[in-house]
């Protein structure tokens, strides 16, 4: 449900019409405002920290809102805090395991010194997948499924972001995404360093390329 989405401290449910209900979840610094047809969401606006209002229509972003409003405020995906691998679910492992492994590659130590920080945790009632090299987001997401099993989401299972801009379409896969931190690794240099000082315009992609407007 939406309310278990937030993980809000306070929750207040009501139902002015036969289908109508209306949600004010509340945190800290967060506040969500929503109505539902039943289960159907027709309006969600979030405020953080007291500003204007932001209409939110998927879930994850609310939830993220309330993860992390630091983050969602300058315009960033979170990145959720690391727990160990074996206590994630099996899908979960079984499809992070291309980015994991990269990220402990024989490649990857010899330039870093250490392996790339690959975290994967609990974001509201999902599990995600985040890598960040540079300007590079990468991030792999999973939801709940019927009778406790775990699926992949119709939208956002695998985003990856550069210059803040949404390139998922173009790399299609976790071979692409792959591609996509390696050349940020070699254009940053070393960690922390910013792909867009090192690079030209356009970052390479298993044969095709990103486009940096």
């Amino acid at each position: 449900m939406l309310t278990e989405e937030t993980g809000a401290d306070a929750v207040v449910l009501t139902q002015p019409q036969p289908r109508l209900w209306r949600i004010t979840a509340a945190s800290e610094r967060v506040v969500l405002q929503a109505e539902l047809d039943r289960d159907m969401l027709l309006e969600s606006l979030v405020s953080i920290d007291g500003r204007p209002p932001v209409a939110m229509s998927y879930a994850p972003d609310i939830a993220d809102a309330f993860y992390a409003p630091d983050a969602v405020l300058a315009g960033r995906r979170p990145m959720p805090v690391g727990v160990a691998i074996w206590t994630a679910p099996d899908l979960v492992r079984r499809d992070s395991r291309p980015i994991r492994a990269f990220a402990c590659s024989d490649d990857v130590i010899g330039q870093l010194g250490h392996p790339l920080t690959v975290n994967v945790g609990r974001i509201g009632r999902r599990w995600t997948l985040g890598a960040d090299v540079g300007d590079v987001v990468l991030r792999m997401n999973w939801c709940p499924g019927a009778r406790g099993s775990w699926m992949r989401p119709a939208r956002r299972h695998l985003e990856i972001l550069v210059d803040g801009k949404d390139v998922t379409p173009q790399v299609r896969s976790q071979g692409g995404a792959v591609g996509v931190l390696a050349s940020a690794l070699n254009a940053a240099g070393q960690v922390g360093g910013s792909s867009r000082a090192a690079t030209t315009n356009s970052t390479q992609v298993r044969g095709s390329v990103v486009r940096r407007e």
